[in-house]
């Protein structure tokens, strides 16, 4: 098998596999806690993510071999770039979503007690 035809084939079925993912995603539908929709889509953020940086590994492993040797593949400027953008995003998502949870009971503060007002009658 040429290499062409590996890279193709490896695109294909990633792809595939991706398409399979966000349709088992999406099929869920909506939520009635909006703690449990956040975390699906941070889930769904963190899984696109995974599968740029994928796609990125496998054109810098199969992809076409650079013109001249003086110059850097497409694969490698690709991978290069993914490798510098996608770490900071993933951390800004993994600690918006998930370094501020609190429990329920943290989240609620308790109502402060009613003193109904003391009646003064004045027999006298």
């Amino acid at each position: 098998m040429s290499r062409n035809t590996l890279f193709i084939v490896t695109v294909v079925i990633v792809s595939a596999l991706a398409a399979f993912i966000a349709y088992g995603m999406f099929v869920v539908g909506t939520f009635d806690d909006p703690h449990k929709s956040r975390m699906y889509f941070a889930a769904s953020i963190l899984a696109f993510l995974a599968f740029i940086f994928l796609l990125s590994i496998i054109i810098y492993a199969l992809g076409p071999e650079p013109a001249s040797p003086n110059t850097e593949s497409p694969g490698k400027i690709i991978f290069d770039s993914c490798v510098k953008i996608i770490p900071p995003v993933v951390t800004l998502i993994v600690g918006f979503y998930f370094g501020t949870a609190q429990s329920d009971h943290e989240a609620k503060p308790e109502p402060a007690a009613v003193v109904a007002p003391a009646s003064h009658s004045n027999d006298g």
